[in-house]
């Protein structure tokens, strides 16, 4: 029997997984076309403005190759739905919230404001899957260990500079940030719930 509700329940089930994804890829379509949205959407140099406190958040839907899109949305899209459907739509918006923000000011501190991309949200939700599971000693997630042991490398890895020398320049402080924040925030709601 087909389940004639399917789309509709699967997008309500989902709006704010898919909403990134789809503002993600609306974004790197815009950029892609050659329309110069990027120096709109920065990281703000300082905070003169208003909205400046947006452009802070911002960058995390800017991409800048199909490699660098394409790894982010996988990574957010299995992760980010699970916590939506576990946790809830706006525990994942002020997650996302939270992780964007402090991933993006680790970035600015450490190398300025020319930066883009979901990856700080993305190591933050992987983190906090896991966080959540060991604390609970439970699955209440799905997550592949050796994805959490590989982003753990990647960051050390771009400390170390190795990774700059093979992959170019990678924000490497913002994906430490999102992992802190997934930790912590996986911690304390393990605790809660």
């Amino acid at each position: 029997m087909v389940n004639r509700n399917f789309p509709r329940s699967f997008f309500v089930t989902h709006a704010v997984s898919l909403t990134v994804v789809f503002i993600c890829i609306g974004l790197f379509v815009v950029q892609w076309v050659g329309i110069p949205i990027y120096s709109l959407l920065m990281f703000p140099k300082e905070f003169a403005h208003p909205f400046d406190w947006i452009k802070a958040f911002t960058p995390v839907f800017l991409h800048f190759s199909l490699l660098h899109i394409a790894f982010n949305l996988a990574i957010w899209w299995f992760f980010a739905r699970q916590i939506e459907v576990r946790l809830g739509k706006l525990f994942l918006i002020v997650f996302l919230l939270a992780a964007g923000y402090f991933s993006n000011l680790a970035q600015f501190i450490w190398s300025g404001p020319r930066f883009g991309g979901l990856s700080g949200v993305v190591f933050g939700v992987a983190a906090f899957c896991w966080a959540f599971n060991v604390q609970r000693q439970s699955d209440f997630f799905i997550v592949p260990v050796g994805l959490i042991i590989q982003l753990m490398l990647l960051i050390v890895l771009g400390f170390l500079g190795w990774l700059d020398f093979l992959l170019g320049e990678l924000a490497h402080a913002a994906h430490a940030g999102g992992f802190l924040v997934g930790i912590l925030f996986g911690m304390f709601m393990a605790r809660k719930k």
